[in-house]
């Protein structure tokens, strides 16, 4: 028996409960968002929402999403309101696909953002990518362009570009967007791939004072000796080489790993402790990964 109920909320809910398809679950969790006719339950609202969700109701996974990241009514859960935010965006809800970026750049940046300086990304006739990542200027070092017309551009002037669009052109240094929806977090990793490609189209290798790194076979190696490096291992030396200051564990969690709350410390540690152990038996060198009371430096 449902309480404080409006006789004529209580013949809608019933009629809707009836139905029982996917627009009528939907109805059903309005009416307990807002309290239409009845006292407010968002615990009911929830349940009809994710009733109507699992139908393919696009707008309900996206309210779902908004319910679990802002803790409205409910415990804040980003991980289900990543969940909903990926099915609704995934079905086209441009909302959803906005708040998904932010997600993702809240919970992971690239460590790879810390070197990219004076790049252009040129967004050609994509006015909604620009819009999304206008929104995340402050979480990506490369300056946007958006221009309609690619003769407005000057090319031989434009420092460091690259064009990004969803038809092919006849130019150098193009990412094609051909499949969607787009993952935001994955384009810009590929984006900052590409610069970082660019700024070492010709030179493969890092100096790294008495080291050299090779980027392409991840090789550590002096005059003498080389050693192999996992792709983990790489980042950590390339982070910390870039820092220039001593870097703390909580950084290195957020930068290299991605921010994951079920990471601990120890585990970076660890592999801070098997990379210094690997490099002080091949080249001797117990001091390349200094260690502080504020952290880790190269």
């Amino acid at each position: 028996m449902e309480h404080d109920v409006t006789e004529k909320s209580q013949s809608l809910i019933s009629r809707l409960k009836t139905k029982g398809s996917a627009e009528a679950h939907y109805h059903l969790a309005l009416i307990y968002d807002r309290g239409h006719g009845v006292v407010k339950n968002k615990e009911r609202s929830v349940f009809y929402f994710e009733k109507a969700a699992k139908q393919g109701h696009v707008f309900s996974g996206y309210r779902l999403g908004e319910i679990f990241l802002k803790g409205d009514g409910v415990e804040v859960d980003k991980d289900k309101a990543q969940f909903y935010f990926e099915k609704a965006a995934y079905n086209g809800h441009v909302g959803a696909q906005f708040e998904l970026a932010m997600l993702y750049f809240s919970k992971q940046l690239s460590y790879s953002l810390l070197y990219m300086n004076n790049e252009n990304l040129v967004i050609y006739d994509f006015k909604i990518l620009y819009e999304i990542l206008n929104e995340l200027e402050s979480h990506i070092n490369f300056s946007l362009l958006n221009v309609k017309k690619l003769n407005d551009l000057n090319f031989k002037t434009l420092e460091n570009y690259i064009v990004i669009s969803v038809k092919k052109q006849n130019i150098e240094n193009q990412i094609l967007i051909d499949k969607f929806p787009i993952h935001i977090n994955k384009l810009v990793e590929l984006i900052n791939i590409k610069f970082l490609k660019k700024k070492y189209n010709q030179q493969s290798e890092i100096e790294l004072g008495l080291y050299k790194l090779d980027l392409n076979s991840r090789k550590i190696f002096n005059e003498e000796k080389s050693l192999d490096l996992t792709e983990r291992e790489a980042n950590i030396i390339i982070f910390l080489y870039n820092s220039k200051k001593p870097v703390r564990i909580s950084k290195l969690q957020t930068e290299v790993w991605g921010h994951n709350s079920k990471l601990e410390t120890h585990t970076v540690e660890t592999h801070i402790y098997r990379l210094r152990k690997k490099i002080d038996n091949i080249f001797n060198d117990k001091n390349f990964i200094k260690s502080s009371k504020s952290g880790y430096i190269i």
